[in-house]
């Protein structure tokens, strides 16, 4: 490598945070909007789960990217966090596509041997 690319390669910049303080007040700016949005997301998609459920499963989703330390990781995270809340906000997306995220806790794992399929066809 040249002189100047290898010191681009040491100077490169955070996308958004310039430090851990910062960061941490842009995810938690984030993780309160996702709370302050979840009843409005529950009642316009019809979701079968209540608010206490939901904000159980945006808190799993949020911690479990808590050891993060690179921040130009954090915010990327951060920018898809923000653009999955105004898709879902403005009504962008499907129920189904919502309901992924709430799924983790209501998913019964399905049978994958040939007599559990079998059976399972006529379990009601």
């Amino acid at each position: 490598m040249s002189g100047s690319a290898s010191a681009a390669m040491k100077a490169a910049r955070p996308i958004m945070s310039t430090s851990h303080a910062e960061a941490r007040r842009r995810v938690l700016h984030l993780y309160r909007a996702w709370l302050r949005e979840l009843p409005y997301t529950i009642d316009n998609y019809t979701l079968p789960v209540t608010v206490d459920q939901a904000k159980l499963i945006v808190r799993k989703n949020f911690n479990k990217h808590r050891n993060v330390q690179d921040l130009r990781l954090i915010d990327m995270l951060i920018f898809r966090g923000q653009n999955e809340l105004v898709e879902t906000a403005k009504l962008w997306k499907s129920a189904h596509h919502v309901m992924y995220y709430f799924q983790e806790d209501n998913y019964t794992s399905r049978p994958t041997n040939f007599m559990g399929k079998f059976l399972d066809r006529f379990d009601p």
